[in-house]
């Protein structure tokens, strides 16, 4: 029996469509929008992601989205595919499997022989924990969303090490905080350069603040970077921190610590209560416990799935 939805590419006029979608899920699962309208408008976008062929809507026979998925291109080496499938709650079970099928025969069109497809969803999703199971793929590791609460008086002054000072960001040389970017994680899990270009489009899309990136430099070398912005898409109440990198020679002297209480106060000037980021739960340079240390408390799990492809 041929199923009662179709498959096909999304398309730039159903970013509305396609946000409630995706924030359907997320309610379901904790009780919060995950996206707005702007940042999926930014996904067609995306320089290294073809919509014909790298994104996939199932569409029920009314016009009801199912579900959404979408594959990234492999980086330059081809052996790592990251993919992403979120389910309008109570979607039928063929769904998953059918959005997972797509993607999976997308990423085998170019990838090396050794290519792994890795596959990410919320600990609370126990829809898509069984059916990647059941496809072979192994759970290899967490990342966790990890918030503070920010209470009526300003958080403390950070303490900077010896030599370092706070420079403004200028926007004349982007370049410059990229490099710094992909050097502060190229010792992390699974770490591939990401092409500029997409760097760019992920860092200068709204909401983008220049004020908010704050680069650490000794000497007039750049030592660390605090890359914010205004608000979490999907929560404009909540201060987000998307990139705390220290670059190997000026790390285990607090550097971070110091950035990171920065943006808490620059957050707290502006009226929020509530800062958050991402962060890998087995970094290697010890992350989450710097994040515990500055009053941070996971509020979120995702579970990292990976099988041969």
């Amino acid at each position: 029996m041929p199923p009662d939805f179709l498959l096909r590419p999304p398309r730039p006029e159903e970013a509305s469509a396609i946000t409630a979608l995706l924030n359907a899920h997320s309610q379901a699962l904790h009780g919060t929008d995950d996206v707005d309208e702007n940042e999926i408008r930014s996904w067609f976008e995306i320089p290294s992601l073809d919509p014909e062929r790298d994104m996939r809507l199932a569409v029920a026979a009314d016009g009801t989205l199912l579900g959404y998925a979408d594959v990234s291109d492999g980086g330059e080496s081809k052996v790592r595919y990251w993919l992403d499938v979120r389910l309008r709650p109570g979607a039928d079970a063929g769904v998953p499997h059918a959005l997972l099928d797509a993607t999976e025969a997308r990423a085998r069109e170019t990838a090396a022989p050794d290519a792994r497809t890795v596959f990410f969803a919320s600990s609370k999703d126990g829809v898509m924990a069984p059916i990647v199971a059941e496809r072979g793929y192994d759970l290899v590791r967490h990342d966790f969303n990890m918030e503070i609460g920010l209470g009526k008086e300003p958080p403390p002054q950070p303490e900077w090490p010896d030599g370092i000072e706070l420079e403004p960001y200028a926007g004349d040389d982007p370049r410059r905080v990229y490099e710094a970017d992909m050097e502060s994680f190229a010792d992390h899990w699974e770490f591939e350069r990401e092409p500029y270009e997409d760097w760019a489009h992920g860092r200068f899309r709204e909401p983008h603040d220049p004020s908010l990136w704050f680069l650490a430099v000794d000497r007039g070398a750049l030592a660390g970077i605090c890359l914010c912005r205004p608000h979490r898409t999907g929560d404009p109440e909540l201060g987000w921190v998307s990139v705390l990198g220290v670059l190997p020679p000026w790390r285990r002297r607090g550097l971070g610590l110091a950035l990171l209480r920065h943006a808490f106060r620059e957050f707290h000037g502006r009226g929020l209560r509530r800062v958050g980021l991402g962060v890998d739960a087995e970094n290697t340079t010890g992350a989450v416990g710097l994040y515990e240390r500055a009053g941070m408390r996971p509020v979120r799990r995702n579970d990292i799935y990976m099988r041969d492809l």
